[in-house]
């Protein structure tokens, strides 16, 4: 089996739609695969062999080492955060270690289950999902490494990253057997006989799919080409597939992202040129909403109060959506208090003003 790795190793120059550096601190360790922990970051150094963290409201973050324990030059290469335990499960290319995160740092990572590369590597419901060499292996977390088993076997037996989305399991694999990772598909656990079904063929012949994430019903997936570098979007709740049209959120950055995680509206990634960076997806759902301009919110960007002029009546309802359209809250307006959003973390935000039958949106900004 073909195994696509084309790491790009290049001074960052100019990263388009707002994505920007957060740190190069890991500058030679290779940072790979990250988990997010409240705000702790938790990155796996491939060259150093070792799981560190950082705080992520630290502008000038030091990272500080958790764990130890693989080899070095093949460090962790998928992570996993089990909530229900609070450990790290992370895999790199010939086992998979286990970090206890209610122990003392830094420690030696705890050898949990030497069952070969780890190419995806994810959690539900107190099992372990671990794609090897095209095939998907588990570990119920309840019994432990010796109950290791293979349920399902990749068509084209190349299996890459693993994804949950209502209980459903999404991986990265090829359509054609050429070893290139350019289409996603789902496997429903449930039934009784396993079988996939192609969620997108990215159509990219070159284009690898290193690394997926999901936040509510949209799909991120990192692509890794030779003709450009992708983040592209998919919405999860298309009631046709395989989906025959995505959304580009990220394009022209200069190595492949191969770690993604999300806090509330704020994304981080770890590029192949070893950068984290951090960027907004402000495109989300925009188009669901008719922003009108007879209606105006102020101060804009807003940090606490926010208040409405021009009102049309004295009996106003305002909701408040994010950027994929989740209403965030819901509420009436009295002149004198205005809303109160300090709560509502920093981004790009749709107030949704109701009166009667009339209906207005407004874009606003909280900072």
């Amino acid at each position: 089996m073909k195994r696509t790795i084309l790491f790009t190793f290049i001074l960052i120059v100019n990263i388009l739609k707002a994505q920007t550096v957060y740190t190069d601190v890991y500058d030679g360790d290779f940072p790979i695969s990250i988990v997010l922990v409240d705000n702790i970051l938790y990155v796996g150094e491939f060259n150093t062999g070792e799981v560190s963290r950082i705080d992520l409201t630290d502008s000038d973050p030091v990272p500080e080492t958790v764990a130890t324990g693989w080899t070095v030059a093949q460090g962790p290469w998928k992570m996993i955060y089990d909530e229900q335990n609070n450990d790290i499960y992370a895999g790199s290319f010939s086992e998979v270690r286990k970090i206890d995160l209610d122990a003392s740092i830094p420690m030696v990572s705890e050898t949990f289950s030497a069952t070969g590369i780890s190419d995806g590597l994810t959690l539900n419901n107190n099992m372990l999902y671990k794609a090897t060499n095209g095939s998907l292996h588990t570990i119920d977390l309840n019994l432990g490494p010796t109950s290791y088993t293979s349920i399902y076997t990749d068509a084209t037996s190349n299996m890459g990253d693993l994804t949950f989305y209502n209980n459903e399991l999404y991986y990265a694999s090829d359509t054609d057997g050429s070893g290139v990772r350019n289409a996603i598909y789902k496997i429903d656990l449930s039934a009784s006989n396993l079988s996939q079904e192609l969620v997108v063929d990215t159509d990219f012949s070159d284009g690898t799919i290193q690394k997926m994430h999901v936040v509510d019903d949209f799909m991120y997936a990192s692509v890794e080409a030779a003709g450009g570098h992708l983040l592209i979007r998919l919405n999860l709740k298309d009631a046709v597939l395989p989906i025959s049209n995505f959304t580009t959120v990220l394009s022209g950055y200069p190595a492949a992202m191969l770690g993604i995680v999300n806090l509330d509206d704020t994304f981080y990634g770890t590029l192949g040129n070893q950068r984290i960076v951090t960027f907004q997806d402000q495109t989300l759902s925009i188009s669901d909403f008719s922003v009108q301009n007879s209606v105006q919110i102020y101060p804009n960007p807003v940090k606490d109060n926010l208040y409405v002029d021009n009102l049309y009546s004295k009996n106003q309802k305002i909701e408040i959506y994010d950027v994929q359209g989740k209403r965030i809250l819901n509420t009436s307006y009295l002149v004198s208090e205005g809303v109160n959003v300090s709560s509502i973390p920093k981004g790009l935000y749709f107030a949704k003003i109701k009166s009667n039958a009339k209906e207005e949106t407004v874009k606003f900004i909280k900072n």
